[in-house]
């Protein structure tokens, strides 16, 4: 805790940039760092980073854990790779590991309906909250193949990492994993790993996109890609 909410890795950060906060489930996170408009038009016209790390992130591991996924959210099961769901999703790592994600506020009601359906599962599945031990970066806009490229050995060719897909990788030699969910039409990234190394790698990436124009984004310029 820091004061009466939660902080992510790079709240100092927000307060030297001057970045408006608001409170989000509990956390401040920047709203906007000055001008909305031109923080979206980052993400329109090159690329965007902000940081989502309130949002819920729920490891559920077991040989069961894919039908216990489905029971509580009724996601489809995902194979290794690839993503499912919309507003809340389920990521596959591995055939018996998922990680849920959900927006601010909604991590509570579907950690327990993960851990009943955990509870009922013909065989032992365990639901981690890792929420707080983990950043989760967002980067948008056409130029984000081109960012990530930059920091991370994957490839991000459209057809080798096209749109609804998760790759367990290292981002700035950073184990993370990275997930593909398009915004608008745009290409969009979730970038998650160790908080610990939250700060090293939000500046990894800043530095790295120097050269493409690269901007801050605050939660009320995502939301207006997102309308």
């Amino acid at each position: 805790m820091a004061g009466p909410w939660y902080a992510t890795p790079l709240h100092g950060r927000w307060e030297a940039l001057g970045a408006q906060l608001t409170e989000m489930d509990g956390w401040q996170v920047p709203e906007r760092f000055g001008d909305g408009a031109a923080e979206a038009r980052a993400a329109r016209e090159g690329v965007a980073l902000g940081d989502e790390t309130p949002r819920a992130k729920l490891l559920v591991q077991g040989e069961e854990a894919a039908a216990a996924v489905a029971a509580a959210t009724g996601l489809a099961a995902p194979r290794v790779g690839d993503v499912s769901g919309g507003r809340v999703t389920a990521c596959g790592l591995r055939p018996d590991l998922l990680l849920v994600a959900a927006g601010p506020g909604e991590g509570e009601g579907i950690l327990k309906t993960l851990e009943q359906a955990a509870a009922a599962a013909a065989g032992l599945v365990t639901v981690t909250d890792v929420t707080h031990g983990r950043f989760e970066y967002r980067i948008v806009g056409p130029e984000s193949p081109r960012l990530l490229s930059k920091v991370c050995g994957l490839d991000f060719d459209d057809d080798a990492f096209p749109d609804r897909r998760c790759r367990e990788t290292s981002v700035a030699r950073v184990k993370a994993l990275v997930v593909r969910i398009d915004t608008g039409g745009r290409p969009a990234y979730r970038v998650l790993g160790g908080r610990a190394l939250g700060a090293y790698v939000w500046d990894t990436l800043m530095e790295a996109g120097a050269g493409l124009g690269i901007a801050p984004i605050g939660a009320a310029a995502l939301r207006e890609l997102e309308a």
